[in-house]
């Protein structure tokens, strides 16, 4: 595999994990701090045999609260990501020497352009995937219409505040590269 795929996989390892702890960590709150009742059913011959059963009446209940604390840490990931994005642009462009002495110690979290580029767009379609899975589970009459509204609404926030920041970095770079080009 080239050390690029490698990258990307080891970019979406994070929002991954966060998305599968996210679900299992709603379930059980929902569970423990609402009181609801539960319990565990065998299908056997299935890849996941055992599977959680609640009641028909507290379903939308659990589904809207794990869904809900299953996309929180995703979004805030990515507004942190994004966020870095931005300030490292906003660094780069006015304090050039300041970058350089703040971000040694910070490399990991300031690295280059592309690979900022290509983790945020990792990260991001994880988020786009919570997103569909909500919206699929709204459609379906399992997660509140609010949840559901405020999820498509943040997700599309968050895509564009992202493409604003990768556009900007982008027209960036290539004025660079066109100011070095007629100094050349």
């Amino acid at each position: 595999m080239s050390a690029r795929l490698i990258k990307i996989i080891d970019f979406s390892l994070l929002p991954l994990a966060l998305l599968l702890l996210g679900k299992v960590a709603g379930l059980a709150l929902s569970f423990n701090m609402l009181g609801i009742q539960w319990g565990v059913v065998d299908f056997p011959g299935q890849l996941i045999n055992v599977t959680p059963v609640v009641l028909g009446r507290d379903l939308h209940t659990v589904q809207t609260f794990s869904n809900f604390v299953m996309f929180i840490p995703l979004l805030v990931l990515i507004s942190a990501q994004i966020y870095i994005l931005d300030l490292r642009s906003k660094i780069d462009k006015n304090f050039s020497l300041l970058r350089r002495i703040i971000t040694s110690p910070l490399e990991g979290v300031f690295m280059k352009s592309a690979m900022l580029f290509t983790r945020t767009l990792v990260w991001l379609c994880y988020l786009v995937l919570a997103a569909v899975y909500i919206l699929w589970d709204t459609l379906q009459g399992n997660t509140s219409i609010f949840l559901g509204a405020a999820v498509l609404i943040t997700t599309a926030g968050a895509v564009f505040w992202a493409y604003k920041e990768m556009s900007g970095e982008i027209a960036d770079e290539e004025l660079k590269l066109h100011v070095r080009h007629l100094h050349v």
